[in-house]
């Protein structure tokens, strides 16, 4: 391994150890809030207990942070951040402007049972929150399914339907019937082995893709080692890319309307589950879960929007589409939901609009220049 590839996994090292120390932090907080909240009114043994389980759960969290670590550990974002950090900032938005749990305490009765039983059930709430958002991007972004999250999270069981919520169905589902040469096209990227298990571009080949290198021969693994493609394969990822441009537009416009009201993600969630055999049927787990689901959503939009004009900084275009994706479909979600969570969300489109024109300017002046 040479001195770059090293560095980079020692800078990774560092940002995967924050990140545990971030969760664990939080565990502490929301635990301890728990046990000023109920003081003397829980004898000790039956506190014990109570943490107990709740400390399960929240030991389901930890794992998950480790899988996830291990399923992006050769991915990168649009930033070219390791896709780890991605889950850190999601977290620390989720901490900085949503978070309420000890302010929703001072408003219970810790002497009042029914408010014991609310208390504790908030607090499994925050531990669900936490994990959809290590694993908001496991569906869609790896092979992990929604059924094998179910094995996982056993005692946070709202985490698997939330992480299926925020997960977009795979753009081929969306080619059309009648376009013949798209679906033979399709069969040949497949039949070309540059996906993986779950119909997504593997690995190997995504991160070629990342390097958005003029080489098309070669791609660097994690071994260091050169790998030289086949023409199929080479051939294969010009077809994939054609199709993903025209049909993931259509994919993501029809997934984001899911999400301009609370009321359209409930349709969305009672759709996707109408004739399921899932164990999730209550109305309370269904409110439970739409605001989860709200919450990792917007945490992981306001981490977009914060690096939207690094990641993409040679494409205002780009840059514009999913500024106007965000308010016409997110931003109104947020209003419903929380109008301070809205107003920042407006700040942060006004602030990204008004570089973009900076940038603008800049560009205008090279031109003048040279």
């Amino acid at each position: 391994m040479n001195f770059n590839n090293t560095k980079r996994f020692s800078e990774e090292r560092e940002i995967i150890d924050e990140g545990v120390k971030r969760l664990n932090d939080f565990k502490i907080r929301i635990f301890e809030a728990l046990i000023n909240f109920l003081g003397n009114s829980i004898h000790p043994s039956v506190m014990e207990a109570i943490f107990r389980l709740l400390d399960d759960r929240y030991t389901e969290v930890l794992t998950a942070y480790w899988i996830v670590k291990e399923k992006f550990k050769y991915r990168t974002r649009d930033s070219r951040d390791p896709y780890i950090t991605h889950i850190d900032w999601v977290i620390n938005n989720y901490i900085t402007y949503f978070y309420k749990f000890e302010k929703t305490l001072e408003e219970l009765d810790h002497t009042n049972e029914n408010d014991i039983k609310k208390a504790i059930q908030l607090i499994k709430r925050e531990i669900n929150i936490i994990g959809t958002l290590i694993d908001h991007d496991s569906i869609e972004d790896t092979d992990i399914t929604r059924e094998w999250l179910k094995q996982r999270f056993t005692n946070n069981r709202l985490i698997p339907y939330a992480t299926e919520l925020l997960s977009k169905q795979p753009f081929y589902i969306f080619i059309d019937e009648d376009e013949d040469q798209d679906i033979i096209d399709f069969k040949t990227v497949i039949e070309s082995w540059i996906l993986n298990s779950n119909f997504t571009i593997s690995d190997r080949i995504n991160n070629k893709l990342r390097n958005n290198s003029n080489d098309n021969h070669f791609i660097q693994i994690t071994t260091g080692e050169n790998y030289e493609l086949s023409p199929i394969e080479i051939e294969a990822i010009q077809i994939y890319i054609r199709l993903k441009s025209k049909y993931k537009k259509i994919r993501n416009e029809t997934f984001s309307k899911n999400f301009s009201s609370i009321k359209s993600l409930k349709e969305y969630a009672r759709k996707i589950w109408f004739n399921s055999s899932s164990d999730f049927v209550s109305e309370n787990d269904l409110n439970s879960l739409i605001y989860i689901v709200i919450v990792a959503k917007l945490c992981d939009r306001f981490n977009n929007l914060d690096d939207i004009l690094i990641a993409w900084s040679s494409d205002p275009e780009r840059i514009e589409s999913k500024l106007v994706e965000t308010e016409k479909y997110l931003c109104e979600l947020a209003k419903e939901f929380d109008p301070l969570i809205y107003a920042i969300m407006v700040k942060k489109i006004t602030e990204i609009r008004r570089e973009i024109q900076r940038m603008k300017t800049i560009e205008q002046v090279k031109t003048i220049v040279w």
